[in-house]
């Protein structure tokens, strides 16, 4: 997991303001994730999860500010996205994903195929292990297996 306060002082040090910036705005919806009614355990899942939320509220705004051309604040928009993209691990390929599928079919099932009525179970195990990955895709390879 990201050590936010960590993040939060360094860029301060640097005097850098948007990224001081971008990691409070991060904090300050990790501790609301945290603090929320039945909140469920805030894992690295669950982190990047968050991450993702908080990039497609700046997409959106870029495409606002875009259509009023306002060309100052889709700058400053794009920035920050970059920097919130440089907290999310990279999209594992396709080869480790079957990887882990195949290990954990063997694990749970004793083969390389299980009964249709526990694909969900099976896509939300990968989900959990690569939560950077399009589900459709995950979705996709567990068809396979069937």
């Amino acid at each position: 997991m990201i050590n936010i306060d960590e993040l939060i002082k360094v860029s301060i040090l640097n005097k850098n303001t948007v990224k001081t910036k971008v990691f409070r705005e991060l904090k300050s919806e990790i501790l609301k994730f945290k603090t929320q009614k039945n909140a469920p355990e805030y894992t690295d899942s669950e982190e990047i999860k968050l991450i993702v939320k908080i990039i497609k509220t700046h997409e959106e705004s870029i495409e606002a500010y875009k259509s009023a051309n306002r060309d100052d604040l889709v700058a400053s928009e794009l920035e920050e996205v970059e920097i919130l993209s440089s907290l999310i691990p990279k999209a594992s390929d396709q080869k480790s994903i079957i990887n882990a599928l195949e290990v954990y079919l063997l694990s749970k099932y004793n083969e390389l195929s299980f009964p249709k009525k526990e694909m969900g179970i099976v896509i939300k195990y990968l989900k959990e292990k690569f939560p950077v990955n399009d589900g459709k895709e995950l979705a996709e390879i567990v068809k396979k297996y069937i």
